[in-house]
């Protein structure tokens, strides 16, 4: 029976120790890899990474923000120099197409000696239409737009050369087969023409209105966007901020604590090092501080135990000679 109370009080402790260990087994979490690998990180190195993910991540706002300004001002700056030249274009020639048909029309109605004038009219209209359209060629980019243009080229080809066929019977001074002319021939291609070049401006209009929309939506996306990655950036900040002071205030704190125990003169505390960085190895220097005042402490104990033992057999000794000295 006596011998069951050791042994049960080492089968306990050997439990201990299996269960203990088990806890202190590496475990396969990367999370908790990760916050080793930054405990055991110098405080240096700590800090710069802290501050290096809040630059990385400014960066990326600053990067994702300059993107998408420069695609919405691409945006706008088709709108302006693309466009919006494009419909201005449009209306010019447009405008003179129809000062071209009234003058037609003036040269029909005028006087002989005044069908000269509206003729060179014409003249200067067909020169400011072709340099219009050479212009507007060079714009147009999508295939809708070239089928278009194509279809207005051959229109404008088929009104001038009926247009011209009624300048030439006006200036002959046939009137009534230049006026059977003009209607018969000149106003049917005329309007195929003008609904060609309309089709041409509305869908030029219509892109710009697209393409304005779109650069405002880009601007609204990227501010959007930029102050999501800056709450971001901000939360992220904080929380490396809290945990990085954290990781270093707490060992700090810990070691004050223990300084001020070992002050006290209690030198029974456990120092348990959990890090190598410097609040490890400080930690560590406490620890063979407080190991070393240990075996100071016991030392001086064990000297002034054996001084008091031979203090006590020398006080002893004098008393034994002092009553042998009497006895004689």
């Amino acid at each position: 029976e006596n011998d069951t109370v050791p042994r049960r009080s080492l089968l306990a402790k050997a439990v201990h120790g299996l269960f203990t260990g088990a806890l202190k087994q590496p475990t396969n979490n990367p999370l908790e890899h990760a916050m080793n690998f930054i405990k055991n990180m110098n405080i240096g190195p700590r800090l710069g990474l802290g501050f290096g993910l809040v630059i990385l991540l400014l960066v990326a706002v600053a990067l994702i923000g300059i993107s998408r300004l420069n695609a919405s001002s691409q945006r706008m700056d088709e709108v302006v120099n693309d466009r919006y030249v494009t419909v201005a274009l449009g209306n010019t020639i447009k405008t003179e197409v129809g000062a071209a048909a009234r003058n037609l029309r003036n040269a029909r109605l005028a006087k002989p000696e005044d069908v000269p004038r509206f003729l060179g009219l014409i003249n200067d209209g067909v020169k400011v239409v072709s340099e219009g359209l050479s212009q507007m060629e060079k714009r147009l980019k999508t295939p809708t737009e070239l089928e278009i243009f194509k279809s207005m080229t051959e229109g404008r080809t088929a009104y001038a050369h009926s247009r011209d066929q009624t300048l030439k019977l006006l200036s002959e001074g046939k009137r009534d087969q230049a006026v059977e002319y003009l209607f018969k021939d000149v106003v049917p291609v005329f309007t195929a023409y003008s609904k060609a070049f309309d089709k041409l401006i509305e869908l030029q209009a219509s892109q710009m209105d697209k393409d304005g929309k779109a650069a405002i939506e880009a601007a609204r996306a990227a501010v959007a966007m930029m102050m999501a990655l800056a709450g971001v950036a901000v939360a992220i900040g904080v929380i490396a901020a809290f945990f990085i002071t954290r990781s270093i205030t707490r060992p700090i704190g810990e070691a004050v604590q223990l300084l001020r125990v070992v002050a006290s003169g209690d030198l029974t505390s456990h120092i348990d090092v959990k890090s190598t960085d410097e609040t490890g190895q400080l930690m560590s220097a406490i620890k063979a501080m407080n190991e070393s005042l240990v075996t100071v402490v016991s030392t001086v104990r064990t000297s002034s135990d054996n001084i008091a033992t031979g203090s006590s057999q020398i006080a002893t000794g004098n008393a034994d000679l002092s009553q042998r000295t009497e006895e004689q």
